[in-house]
């Protein structure tokens, strides 16, 4: 990828924690609603959730998500992009630190504008991979995820990855030269086009300042970059993911697109994440809980409760995995934000009524 000069927009700025540096940009919204933070999927920076200088603001989703009163803050990972946006990517850089990066962040905005210590993270498809890292170090900061909302994300289990990860090699810096994937990305921007009747962003724009070369430890592949090298192990994958910690997610909640380009998701992300959803909430929630000692109608409540969890933190969108971008799929997110915003709570309400303990 040649390299050029990095020309920042209006509003980013370079931030750093646990050691590691990235790109952000954040708005201030009302204090009585919590902050949003936004963090990409595979090869894109948090460009694409707020547009370029110049761009149509109502055909990204920052314009929307702030219009509603909500802080919102896009937090790249640290990516490797033409024009050196985030100096020394680290080729090393994997799963956990990417948690503790995002909770060292956003507690930076959180403390400098007074604002709720509980937050909704929402990731972007690869951005899955993070959802219990990120829940972990914020909680040893003072800090926890209140909800994660799935933007056709997925989930942080072994092999469930996109792209064929048998042919990447070390490229720039040890980061994996992914470029041959790029133009896959601007299937979002067509169909955007095809949904509003204009393109967000034109392709020779996108593919020069919106993406990126994503460092191979986040992807969640069993493919690791080792001591200079790539090497297959799975092992130290599942250690640095730790998908299996179900008590330690934050309740998740999902935006499910429907487009046939983006079937796996379409298909299969409410039972996807229902899966840690109801494991987050009996391994959680209800750990301790007496169920024999519960009154029959309790006991029947409290089935129903769990068993249709998944279905109501699933809010339905038109369009495909970049259903978000474009004014119509942009506004969908917004109103899915208040709405899962508002079944997680009410959720958590009637669970804590039915066994008589407060929920958080």
């Amino acid at each position: 990828m040649p390299r050029e000069a990095a020309k920042f927009w209006p509003g980013e700025e370079i931030r750093s924690g646990a050691g590691h540096s990235t790109l952000s940009r954040f708005r201030l919204g009302q204090l009585d609603k919590p902050l949003i933070v936004f963090v990409p999927g595979m090869l894109c920076t948090g460009r694409i959730a707020y547009g370029h200088p110049g761009c149509n603001e109502e055909d990204f989703m920052a314009y929307w998500v702030e219009r509603e009163g909500y802080s919102f803050l896009a937090l790249s990972y640290p990516i490797e992009t033409r024009d050196n946006l985030i100096p020394d990517v680290d080729p090393n850089f994997g799963v956990r630190d990417w948690g503790k990066l995002i909770a060292d962040i956003a507690g930076q905005y959180i403390r400098e504008h007074g604002l709720s210590r509980s937050f909704i993270l929402s990731g972007w498809s690869m951005a899955g991979k993070v959802v219990r890292s990120a829940q972990v170090a914020a909680r040893e900061r003072g800090l926890s995820i209140a909800l994660f909302v799935s933007l056709a994300a997925t989930p942080p289990v072994p092999e469930l990855a996109w792209g064929d990860w048998s042919r990447l090699k070390p490229g720039h810096g040890g980061i994996p030269d992914q470029s041959d994937l790029f133009p896959e990305w601007c299937v979002a921007l067509d169909e955007a086009e095809r949904l509003n009747g204009r393109r967000p962003v034109d392709d020779a724009r996108f593919l020069s300042e919106y993406v990126g070369m994503t460092p191979l430890n986040i992807v969640g592949y069993p493919l690791r970059h080792k001591n200079g090298s790539f090497e297959i192990d799975q092992a130290e994958a599942i250690e640095d993911s730790q998908p299996f910690d179900f008590a330690n997610y934050p309740l998740v909640a999902v935006m499910q697109p429907d487009f046939a380009t983006d079937s796996t998701h379409a298909m299969a992300d409410t039972f996807m994440w229902g899966f840690f959803t109801t494991q987050k909430i009996i391994l959680d929630w209800l750990r301790g809980v007496d169920f024999p000692a519960l009154p029959p109608l309790a006991w029947t409540r409290l089935r129903a409760l769990v068993r249709t969890a998944p279905a109501r933190l699933t809010f339905p969108v038109h369009g495909g995995h970049g259903f978000f971008i474009g004014q119509r799929g942009a506004q969908q997110a917004v109103a899915a934000y208040s709405r899962l915003r508002l079944e997680a709570d009410a959720l958590k309400a009637e669970l804590g009524a039915v066994v008589g303990r407060t929920i958080n």
